[in-house]
């Protein structure tokens, strides 16, 4: 009887793993599916009437500078193509973060994206690297770095993409 408690024990524990290790495949999907959209949004939104507009580098009527907000808001919106992204961790949608709270465990299977920055020639640290804020202007080319929070949130670097 204990050898038997055990062998389930054990398939109920592997099974846990598995599910596990499945929901962390899925939300590194999902960040793959972000790097992939930035690349090529990032060599496609300098051309003339770009789609989503509010991800082109100025307004075409005003020649304001957009910012990363506006363009948030129309990639993530009901039509767009990365608004079905779901965290499998939550079943909600992914939620762009500041950072991985291992003691809090609030930002299970969410994703961080941060801005690189290049540090002036000489420093000994060539890029700042800080959080992409929704007041950040997207009128030139920017390096932007994709992280997911796995299961026990700890961060897992994705990709880095120009923008």
């Amino acid at each position: 009887m204990f050898l038997f408690g055990v062998v389930i024990l054990t398939g109920w524990l592997g099974y846990e793993a598995y599910l596990e290790g499945h929901r962390t495949e899925t939300t590194k999907e999902s960040g793959e599916a972000w790097a992939k959209w930035l690349t090529v949004a990032g060599t496609e939104r300098f051309n003339k009437d770009y789609s989503p507009s509010a991800c082109a580098p100025t307004d075409s009527t005003s020649n304001t500078p957009h910012v990363w907000g506006e363009c948030l808001k129309a990639i993530t919106t009901a039509s767009a193509e990365l608004s079905n992204l779901i965290n499998p961790f939550t079943q909600e949608p992914i939620a762009i973060v500041g950072g991985c709270d291992k003691d809090e465990h609030t930002t299970t299977g969410q994703m961080i994206l941060q801005k690189a920055l290049p540090t002036p020639p000489g420093s000994a640290i060539p890029f700042d690297v800080t959080l992409l804020s929704d007041s950040d202007v997207i009128d030139k080319k920017i390096q932007i770095h994709i992280t997911i929070c796995d299961g026990g949130d700890y961060p897992i670097k994705i990709a880095e993409v120009e923008f």
